[in-house]
């Protein structure tokens, strides 16, 4: 008689994923299979789809309820399961279509209470394998005999459980805690304390999105990983032999270990300290019990982190910024002994940068160069921003904040910090980003009477790892590193342009030119920094690119520019890199900057516009064409020398496929037509 596989789905507000996920579901080739899909209250259409499905595949069922978190959810959906075996699948993935019927094979064929196997992660669930190298695969073993498997990661789906294993005795179930999460992290650690026979298969048949959007990525949760943590020591002290196995062993300490540390890192400075405090409580109760054994763990990094959060939590709060700090800083420490006469002014726009303004601001206080004011403008933040640089401004006087009116964007920040300044020279710091030791010192002392503009190195850091960015990372090392030092006069050669980093933070501006131009950042519209960069070039053409890093970048996905534009193409967002031509436009005419403002136009209408077809969804491909047949004319642009310029310039409405055909005969020239796509894409993949 064929096994029966019960697999779980819990949605809520998972209208843009759902369908891909039950999908993958429906088509498996292991068929006799129920589908119990629990919706927590949604309030889009998940709960509509889910119908849909339960309406046209019998297998399928739905389960309605008000919102009341996931832990609830779970433990429904498992006093319904029916089947000899319990899978789970999140509502924002998918799996492959064999991988049940490859797991509850294995699982016969060896006896199994429990499989894992390994999975695919990203934005998109197919970035990168995490392969688990010091972990034991294809084995048979007890967790506890093998204790590393514990320290994995919870990720309770690409797994398949014995039924029997989560009913019999004590129950696995989640912790029912309304409004939290993580609750994966003591059903996990039950589930894998209860198996006897267990195996990692070393294959990725499950596909896990990294979604910036879920409940996991709120900073709001602070006390949720200590919640699942005491219903781990629940469990301990209810079996007196696992108390005795768990307190023989370091396994706990790793275990919390690695929860505090992903915990802390993920909160913001108020919360940091709210949790850290609640840590150490529990840990004092831990060793009190006798399960805290550090014993075998203090000579360790991590034994030492649990030491000092037990024994003083403010103390290793301060240390983790240090540390942050120093890592930015690659250890080094640098002295700058030249003159400091002239007063720099760093503008630092913040908006919602509460896990990063602390560290954005220590790298600019203790910069060597010491003749610096430090203005922030915080863009109506709803978190901590604003209290935490309060508190930095009672430690540095060099500090000043300002808060906008209403939210207005990072334009309308950098222009009002523009107002602000007393220095002859101006730099800008992303709130979530730092300067490199030395920086200040090393463009300032660059600056000479030949130039108009520093331009430094960049060093890129990537949140939650470069394998989340696709081939972007690749595109960042040629395009964010100045390999060697040269003077670039724009009004000679536009070439130079295209090699140019045109973010407006990295470099040492001179405030004479911004203000004799009146050169501002154009509000409401996205690609500001290439707006500013190519109106300061139209004015003070010579720039100097020096090739040490002086700038840390830190690209991070959430609700990034980035990930709306080039992983999601979301409407309206990369069409702005052609609108910005026309804000270019006026600003040259009005400044009468005619002469190298067109030769610069000249330069970037091409790459601005293949930005913009690159990056918008299909939909607006025609509006993308025809936006830039309008620039063309109004701005009477001479593209004699561009054949794709000169055809666009004269149609007002251009189908994608009749563009590629008409300009390029496509037909008799793919190969050339790929190469040019390739070099723009390369070019421009990290706007």
């Amino acid at each position: 008689m064929m096994k029966k596989i019960s697999i779980l789905v819990p949605c809520c507000n998972v209208e843009k994923y759902v369908r891909e996920c039950l999908d993958s579901i429906k088509n498996q080739t292991y068929t006799n299979i129920e589908v119990i899909c629990i919706d927590d209250g949604s309030t889009d259409s998940t709960g509509k789809i889910l119908d849909e499905y339960a309406a046209a595949d019998s297998r399928f069922t739905v389960i309605h309820k008000p919102n009341s978190g996931y832990g609830d959810s779970m433990n429904k959906g498992l006093e319904m399961c029916t089947g000899d075996y319990v899978g789970i699948v999140e509502s924002d993935d998918w799996i492959e279509p064999d991988m049940y019927e490859i797991l509850l094979q294995t699982c016969l064929d060896n006896d199994l209470d429990l499989i894992h196997c390994l999975w695919q992660q990203g934005p998109t669930g197919t970035e990168t394998v995490d392969e688990m190298d010091w972990i034991k695969k294809n084995t048979v073993y007890s967790p506890l005999e093998e204790p590393t498997v514990l320290c994995m990661q919870p990720s309770i789906w690409a797994a398949l459980y014995r039924h029997d294993l989560l009913e019999e005795g004590r129950k696995v179930r989640f912790l029912p805690t309304p409004g939290a999460s993580f609750q994966d992290t003591s059903f996990a650690f039950k589930a894998y304390t209860k198996s006897k026979r267990f195996m990692l298969l070393n294959k990725a048949l499950h596909h896990y999105r990294i979604n910036p959007n879920s409940s996991v990525s709120s900073s709001s949760k602070i006390f949720c990983t200590i919640d699942e943590w005491m219903e781990m020591k629940r469990w301990i002290n209810e079996d007196k032999s696992l108390k005795e196995q768990i307190t023989k062993s370091d396994i706990l300490p790793r275990i919390i270990h690695g929860g505090l540390r992903w915990n802390y890192d993920r909160l913001t400075v108020v919360p940091k300290l709210m949790f850290l405090r609640a840590a150490s409580r529990f840990l004092r109760e831990l060793d009190k019990d006798g399960l805290f054994n550090l014993y075998n763990y203090k000579n360790r990094e991590g034994g030492q982190d649990l030491a000092l959060t037990l024994r003083d939590p403010q103390e290793f709060h301060n240390k983790q910024v240090m540390r942050m700090v120093n890592e930015v800083f690659e250890g080094k420490t640098q002295s700058y002994t030249g003159e400091q006469k002239d007063l720099i002014s760093i503008i630092v726009p913040c908006y919602n940068t509460a896990k990063y303004i602390q560290s954005c601001l220590t790298s600019i206080i203790v910069q060597s160069y010491r003749n610096i004011e430090i203005i922030c403008v915080d863009d109506c933040s709803t978190d901590d921003t604003a209290m935490i640089v309060r508190h930095m401004m009672r430690k540095d006087k060099r500090i000043s904040f300002i808060c906008t009116e209403k939210n207005s964007g990072q334009s309308a920040s950098r222009n009002l910090g523009m107002k602000l300044i007393h220095g002859n020279y101006i730099m800008f710091v992303d709130g979530d980003d730092c300067l490199m030791p030395n920086a200040i010192a090393k463009l300032y002392s660059s600056m000479t009477d030949d130039c108009d503009v520093v331009i430094g190195s960049t060093k890129v850091g990537y949140e939650g790892g470069r394998e989340a960015y696709g081939g972007i990372p690749k595109s960042d090392d040629k395009y964010y590193t100045i390999k060697k030092t040269k003077l670039v006069d724009i009004s000679k050669d536009q070439k130079d342009i295209l090699g140019v980093n045109v973010s407006a933070w990295g470099k040492l501006w001179r405030r004479s030119i911004i203000e004799k131009y009146d050169i501002t950042f154009p509000e409401g519209l996205l690609y500001e920094d290439a707006n500013f960069f190519c109106k300061y070039l139209c004015a003070a053409p010579r720039a100097l690119m020096i090739n040490d890093k002086t700038y840390y970048y830190n690209r991070h996905m959430s609700n990034s520019i980035m990930s709306k534009t080039f992983f999601n193409k979301e409407p309206g967002l990369s069409i702005m890199h052609i609108y910005i031509l026309d804000d270019l436009y006026k600003f040259v005419c009005s400044r009468k900057l005619e002469e190298i403002g067109r030769k610069v136009l000249h330069t970037v209408y091409e790459p601005y516009f293949w930005f913009a077809y690159n990056y918008s969804p299909e939909s607006e491909i025609d509006k993308v064409v025809s936006t830039m047949c309008r620039i063309l004319k109004e701005q009477d642009a001479d593209v004699s020398d561009n054949p794709l310029l000169t055809y666009i310039k004269s149609f007002d409405d251009v189908s994608k496929t009749q563009l590629f055909l008409d300009v390029y005969n496509l037909r008799g020239e793919i190969k050339s037509l790929k190469k040019k796509k390739s070099f723009w894409r390369k070019i421009f993949h990290r706007r």
